[in-house]
């Protein structure tokens, strides 16, 4: 793919997506430098922050995610380790391939941990587009809304 060929991708990616994310710092990407004992905590890092970066709904999204914190373990190697042991474990749910349901109730229950879905939701337009190896998709998510009660 000749180069500006790549940059119009992007740049159309972007803006149906709002962001793009390089190889090297994918899921699949992070999984199998997990798998294969390289993975490296500030490729991550590096991932999250591009995210956040690459939009203002993203801003702050991984802003509660301490992948420094000595809960991880003392030191960089163990604090490494421990985030990758939990990818191989995320890695062996096989949710690509798994109920619809199984990824909405992940995505909701991540979503609610890591940023406020009303907010995200409501910076979107009321759209969530989701950007993945398999296609682009884009989900109408409705927020309940609070009825006023008669006097």
């Amino acid at each position: 793919m000749e180069s500006e060929d790549g940059e119009e991708l992007k740049q159309g990616m972007k803006e149906e997506c709002h962001y793009v994310i390089e190889p090297e710092l994918t899921y699949t990407y992070f999984a199998d430098a997990a798998r294969n004992n390289s993975f490296n905590r500030e490729q991550l890092q590096k991932a999250f922050n591009n995210i956040e970066q690459s939009d203002p709904i993203f801003a702050d999204l991984f802003a509660d995610i301490d992948l420094y914190s000595n809960r991880l373990g003392t030191g960089d190697q163990k604090q490494s380790d421990t985030v990758a042991s939990l990818i191989k474990e995320i890695d062996k749910a096989d949710l690509l391939n798994s109920d619809a349901e199984i990824l909405g109730n992940a995505y909701e229950y991540l979503i609610g941990q890591f940023a406020s879905v009303t907010e995200v939701v409501q910076k979107a337009g009321g759209y969530v587009t989701f950007c993945t190896e398999d296609g682009v998709f884009k989900v109408n998510i409705f927020l309940p809304v609070k009825i006023a009660a008669e006097v």
